[in-house]
């Protein structure tokens, strides 16, 4: 259940953690297969037509399309933060349109679909993200058949004619901490 992300949740995200949060990687993020092969996603990492990003293992991923959508994933899939719901007031504010039935497809990144991607936290609020990688699997050496990640491959990275001044998450910030929205 997304909605309750208890202190067992804080165990269970440390194995994820410990395999793929390398240096240089700030998020780990959850994916789902919603192909109808019905294979684990990570035996379908090279091929992205199916994967639904959802969340990070500590934060909401919000990604702005080259056609102006904001997506984020449906409310049911993903624990709804406080700064979610923040985003999702002033989105509109600053021309953004949203649709929760709209899924952040990998694919649509490999296609040059994607303008920005940012995170959202209580902590962190709004960070922006520059680039978006997913591990490379080989197979384990011990024999047991586990898939270990030993490299990653670049999906996406922002355009270098959008700074961080310039960019959505930027504004989304500003538009937060300039609004009343804290008082509601």
């Amino acid at each position: 259940n997304p909605r309750v992300k208890d202190s067992s949740w804080c165990r269970r995200r440390r194995p994820l953690e410990a395999s793929f949060k390398a240096d240089g990687i700030g998020e780990v993020v959850l994916a789902r297969d919603v192909s109808s092969n019905g294979s684990d996603v990570g035996d379908v990492l090279g091929d992205f037509a199916g994967i639904e990003l959802l969340e990070g293992l500590t934060s909401n991923l919000f990604v702005i399309y080259k056609d102006g959508t904001l997506r984020t994933a449906k409310c049911e899939l993903v624990l709804e933060g406080y700064a979610r719901s923040l985003v999702l007031k002033v989105a509109r504010r600053l021309g953004l349109e949203y649709n929760m039935q709209e899924q952040i497809m990998l694919q649509d990144a490999v296609d040059g679909k994607w303008a920005e991607v940012f995170v959202t936290s209580s902590v962190r609020l709004v960070l922006p993200v520059t680039s978006v990688v997913v591990p490379e699997y080989s197979v384990d050496q011990t024999g047991n058949g586990n898939a270990r990640s030993s490299s990653y491959r670049g999906i996406w990275t922002r355009d270098n004619d959008v700074s961080d001044e310039k960019s959505y998450a930027a504004r989304v910030y500003e538009e937060i901490l300039n609004a009343e929205l804290f008082r509601e």
